[in-house]
């Protein structure tokens, strides 16, 4: 017989449907937390640096500090906002930077699909809540985060950990107008095709996933930023590596 130090604990039972929870389900989240916002210390300055390009650049054609706050706050993607200040004039043509905010944030389509398979056990509320903190950096992190306890929780820490890194660099770089010539906030507007090529080196390293799909989107861009804007490139380029995707899942699940 069974002495009672080893019976099962009929309420844990109750609570986790037969199966007794992990006594240690508390430090998997504070694991997962702090390997979150450690894993962004090679990100941090750097997108505290883009954060105050930014803030100088909105400071330099005369945005409201506060507007320029939100709108990091609230977007948080400089290949959008970049683009957005060269169109914020009176009266503000809301249309045009919906978009090229579209068109220059598609590649995020495809790490949506990517991360589907985690997302896809949450309700849709908290999956919106999540995907809040999607950043190139942080999607780059949680493909190659795969001994993370929870790795949604690593995802949704290092993503907050680059937003205060974002607002410190809008902040400060409010307070020096100017800082940008005019050449470099041209570059910075059309950073899309060159934020898609970094992303397939970062995949080369850490990732297990398909990188095919990438590597379609990738080239497609540059030979197709040939000869069209990038802002018609990049969502082409972005779609022929869904379209690769979505045929190797066919192929996987036949």
């Amino acid at each position: 017989m069974s002495s009672p130090d080893t019976q099962p604990d009929p309420a844990a039972e109750a609570v986790s449907g037969g199966a007794v929870a992990p006594p240690a389900a508390g430090r998997g989240t504070m694991q997962s937390i702090r390997e979150g916002v450690l894993a962004t210390r090679s990100f941090f300055a750097v997108t505290m640096v883009f954060g105050l390009l930014f803030g100088s650049t909105a400071a330099s054609i005369g945005m409201p500090p506060g507007q320029a706050l939100a709108m990091s706050a609230l977007v948080m993607a400089g290949s959008v906002q970049f683009p957005a200040l060269g169109l914020w004039a009176e009266p503000l043509p809301l249309l045009a930077i919906a978009v090229s905010s579209v068109l220059v944030s598609s590649r995020h389509i495809l790490m949506g699909m990517t991360m589907a398979p985690m997302l896809r056990p949450l309700p849709p509320w908290r999956r919106y809540a999540v995907l809040v903190f999607l950043t190139d950096a942080n999607w780059v992190l949680i493909m190659a985060a795969e001994a993370t306890p929870r790795r949604l929780v690593f995802f949704v820490a290092s993503g907050a950990s680059l937003f205060v890194s974002w607002l410190i660099g809008t902040s400060v770089g409010l307070t020096i107008p100017d800082a940008l010539d005019a050449t470099t906030s041209g570059a910075l507007a059309s950073a899309g095709t060159l934020i898609l090529a970094l992303l397939m080196v970062m995949l080369a390293k850490g990732y297990r996933g398909p990188r095919s799909p990438w590597v379609v989107a990738g080239l497609a861009s540059v030979g197709l930023g040939q000869v069209m804007t990038t802002a018609l490139a990049l969502p082409i380029a972005v779609a022929l590596g869904a379209g690769v995707s979505v045929v190797l899942e066919s192929r996987r699940n036949a």
